[in-house]
């Protein structure tokens, strides 16, 4: 099993790297306060799309005054403009969260969700929607008729050679939450529902896709027997034949039981290499609660059969014998040398408050995790921050779209961020340099480029435990205080945006609990 070998925190501002512009923003959807939410990013070649949610506080509660919206933003971080998603059909909004969208060409897709039409619980929802202008050509309640439960969630989505749709929905019921694969034709009329097989199990599909021989391959995860902490949980594939009998199901053979937590997570891909790659979790309990575990994110490469495991890799920078922070990893995607998966920690101090992202080798070696806050919040400001959705760009970047709350206004903020393959708003920011004269202190600190214009990085590595806690201020050549925060040991990046700040001398301080410093000076040209 390959252990992580690299943390990276990063407090990131907007900045531009050569011929490519890389940025963190806070956009404003058109929310009252600018509350909202980015959930689904879809990189284009000119443009990010992204379908989240703005909040109208005329009705009380954030779920109840929402609307989903479609918004534009350009590759330098300008966003321009909000399209209300709005059904014909329907004279309010519907719920919305994170989902695998299935995209019928250039323009139109297919996402799924819910609605509430006054049943005790909400109903499942289709819709065909234009992402280039953001109207719905099409929608449709889907409902159970087998059984006519009020529980019917759709669960993810494919479209077939012929143009069918293929739509997975659970049926939430005592016992195996039980499957219904719903098959509908362009234009969104019915064709067929059957009961998927479930071998006794709580299976759960978060990646459905029509194979070269026309079957449905189904992948996500399967429960067991209940345990002290979760379940008895593996990842599953199952294959249905073209009259959609079951004809294959297999649990990956893993190490460990793996697991995917959250129902609105969709952490799978097909890798270019025909593998499986999956962002799971493993539950373990922990000791300092009664009932309490820890959910430790992995990833996990699976031969396309379900009859191999590739490798299994463990990103984690936290306590094995704390519940805090809590991981979860929602969203996961394939850059040109690997993989980078997209989530959050929530905890209650410092960094374990965050978003997070990580990455592996082609081959599973764990390259490094970064928790990243916007840097208009700091760690005790920020709540909680979730990265949501994260995709590749033509250019082969990185865009993650999400959100974060405030603790001292509860308001929740839409947050998108454009990063290069490494995970970085300024290239080369995985490494640091070495300073011979701060090994007393255990500290090497470095300022690139310096001169600086219209940016610099602060990187900053500590090795010893008497230097946790350190202070990090920034300040010019009169002594008053530009910037200050707390950094913890490990390795860290502050990326600082210049273009506000006026010319001339400034000077990097850090200091410990017992009063010892280092300080490290840097010019800023205009």
């Amino acid at each position: 099993m390959k252990i992580l070998n690299i943390l990276n925190f990063l407090c990131l501002l907007s900045t531009h790297s050569y011929s490519q512009t890389f940025f963190s923003s806070i956009p404003d959807l058109g929310g009252d306060e600018m509350e909202g939410k980015i959930l689904n990013v879809i990189p284009l070649e000119n443009e990010i799309k992204i379908i989240g949610l703005v909040h109208d506080s005329i009705v009380s509660g954030f779920d109840g005054g929402t609307w989903p919206v479609l918004g534009t933003i350009s590759y330098d971080g300008e966003y321009q403009g909000t399209t209300l998603l709005i059904d014909s059909l329907y004279s309010d909004g519907f719920y919305y969260f994170t989902r695998r969208l299935a995209f019928k060409n250039d323009s139109i897709c297919y996402l799924y969700d819910r609605r509430d039409l006054g049943a005790p619980l909400l109903d499942a929802y289709l819709i065909e929607l234009n992402f280039k202008t953001g109207k719905i050509l099409h929608s449709k309640i889907i409902y159970d008729q087998f059984s006519n439960k009020e529980g019917f969630l759709a669960t993810d989505l494919t479209i077939g050679k012929n143009g069918n749709i293929y739509l997975v929905n659970v049926i939430y019921e005592t016992g195996p939450n039980p499957q219904i694969l719903t098959v509908l034709d362009s234009n969104l009329n019915i064709l067929s529902q059957v009961h998927i097989p479930n071998y006794d199990r709580d299976n759960i599909t978060k990646y459905i896709e029509e194979n070269p021989d026309g079957n449905l391959v189904l992948v996500g995860v399967s429960l067991g027997e209940a345990n002290s902490v979760w379940f008895e949980s593996k990842l599953f594939r199952q294959v249905l034949d073209k009259n959609f009998n079951s004809i294959d199901f297999r649990l990956a053979p893993t190490s460990l039981h793996q697991s995917i937590l959250f129902f609105d997570s969709y952490p799978i891909i097909k890798a270019k290499s025909g593998n499986w790659v999956i962002a799971a979790q493993v539950v373990k309990a922990t000791n300092d609660c009664q009932g309490c575990s820890i959910w430790i994110p992995y990833v996990v490469c699976i031969s396309s059969d379900f009859m191999e495991v590739r490798w299994e890799t463990r990103l984690f920078d936290g306590n094995f014998n704390s519940s805090e922070p809590e991981f979860n990893v929602p969203s996961i995607t394939e850059v040109s040398d690997g993989y980078i998966f997209a989530g959050s920690s929530i905890g209650s101090a410092g960094i374990e408050t965050s978003g997070i992202l990580g990455k592996v080798s082609l081959f599973g070696d764990s390259l490094w995790l970064k928790h990243i806050i916007p840097v208009e919040w700091d760690t005790i400001q920020g709540k909680s921050f979730q990265l949501q959705d994260i995709k590749t760009t033509p250019d082969g970047n990185i865009v993650i779209g999400g959100f974060g709350s405030d603790s001292y206004t509860s308001r929740v903020l839409p947050w998108i961020l454009h990063l290069d393959k490494d995970g970085c708003i300024e290239p080369g920011c995985n490494t640091t340099a070495l300073s011979n004269d701060l090994e007393e202190l255990g500290v090497d600190i470095n300022i690139f480029p310096n001169p600086a214009i219209n940016n610099c990085s602060i990187q900053i590595h500590s090795q010893h435990s008497y230097a946790t806690n350190l202070d990090l201020s920034i300040m010019n050549d009169e002594g008053k205080l530009i910037y200050k925060t707390h950094v913890l040991t490990g390795d860290y990046q502050y990326l600082i945006d210049l273009k506000a700040w006026e010319p001339g001398v400034y000077f990097v301080q850090l200091m410990n609990n017992t009063g010892s410093q280092i300080t490290k000076k840097f010019v800023v040209l205009k």
